[in-house]
């Protein structure tokens, strides 16, 4: 996703270079031949999203310039990992697990325009996101609040509730960038 970022914003030096999008363009549909010869070995699991958020986000960033051929080889592979991911995996451990796995489900739905799998990862993020960002602001990853994995929590909390347009959550998110602060720097 680096190089459809670097390809896709204005202030990189690879602002629409042609090289870049090739490369990008070649990750996308390697990632999509993988796909539908069932050669991801993480479909199965929460962290599947570590690989598939970044990738959604390439597809997003390029799609206006890629080939129709390419965008439908795409899709189809997300609609082959989306029944396979949001309906058979792991859902994790209260956490970056469980958090990285819904913001999955939102992205295969948003992707898809899949209305079941959006309402699937809301249901699954109003019960998973009130544990992983308490009302206090503190940021638990499985039995607690964690200096290292919190962040992964509330990075993966955060991109769900931007992209849900969830503004019910922002003091709270407020919250939990205040007791990063607190945790790490005072």
């Amino acid at each position: 996703h680096y190089y459809a970022f670097s390809w896709f914003s204005p202030i990189s030096r690879w602002h629409r270079s042609e090289r870049i999008l090739d490369i990008a363009r070649t990750g996308l549909e390697h990632w999509a031949e993988q796909s539908l010869n069932n050669e991801l070995p993480d479909i199965r699991n929460w962290d599947h999203t570590w690989t598939f958020d970044g990738i959604a986000y390439s597809y997003i960033w390029l799609e206006d310039v890629l080939q129709e051929d390419v965008k439908k080889h795409f899709l189809d592979a997300c609609r082959h990992n989306c029944r396979i991911f949001t309906f058979e995996r792991e859902i994790g451990t209260v956490g970056n697990q469980c958090m990285s796995g819904i913001l999955g489900d939102l992205l295969y739905g948003c992707l898809l325009d899949d209305q079941e799998v959006i309402a699937l990862s809301k249901e699954r993020f109003d019960e998973y996101g009130p544990k992983v960002i308490m009302e206090s602001g503190q940021v638990n990853e499985q039995y607690g609040p964690c200096p290292n994995y919190s962040s992964g929590s509330f990075t993966f909390t955060f991109m769900y509730v931007l992209l849900a347009g969830l503004e019910e959550w922002r003091p709270r998110i407020t919250k939990a960038l205040n007791w990063f602060r607190w945790m790490h720097t005072e």
